[in-house]
């Protein structure tokens, strides 16, 4: 709480001796911009494709489990051991894939918001000097702002003019609808 406070202190003393004083909503810029749109769908899509693959895996496991559990009284024990074994070695391998696909979702995250901060301070860079304003803060650090002093919009359009375009989703094939009747 003190450092938040400190870099408000701070942040504040720097507005009273700035002549420009802007702010940029960072996460409007990150869902608003084609290149990390489209990223983080890609990334959604590859959580959600891992995370049914790990489902379908838990729910063979599940029922294997209740067969074996139906199947105990009239199995021998060697047996029985050996099956209840086998199912916890598939569900130390499933928590392991589960693990794994965790760590590799972290990673494309951090991976996504290191080239986004990278490419939102470049931006905000430019417009900051083509608008001459002095101080540019996030709004996550600000409790008050007239919308005045936004340059949310101006910060996208500048990401965007140097992003390449997102891929066009490509249409329906056309039905050929009319049949001309002939007499």
């Amino acid at each position: 709480m003190k450092k938040v406070m400190l870099v408000t202190a701070f942040l504040l003393g720097m507005t009273m001796f700035a002549n420009e004083v802007a702010y940029v909503d960072a996460m409007l810029v990150f869902q608003s911009v084609n290149e990390f749109k489209t990223a983080y769908e890609e990334l959604t899509s590859y959580f959600n494709s891992e995370q049914k693959k790990i489902d379908t895996q838990k729910t063979q496991i599940e029922n294997e489990l209740k067969q074996l559990n139906d199947q105990a009284e009239v199995m021998d024990s060697k047996k029985r051991e050996t099956k209840t074994k086998e199912l916890q070695g598939k569900y130390d391998l499933l928590v392991k894939d589960f693990q794994a696909a965790q760590g590799e979702l972290n990673r494309k995250q951090q991976e996504l918001m290191e080239k986004f901060q990278q490419k939102l301070t470049v931006a905000v860079n430019a417009v900051a000097s083509k608008e001459n304003y002095d101080v540019v803060l996030l709004k996550d650090a600000i409790i008050y702002a007239n919308m005045g002093f936004d340059i949310t919009s101006m910060v996208i359009k500048e990401m965007n003019k140097n992003a390449p375009e997102a891929p066009k989703k490509p249409e329906a094939p056309k039905k050929s609808g009319s049949k001309q009747k002939t007499k």
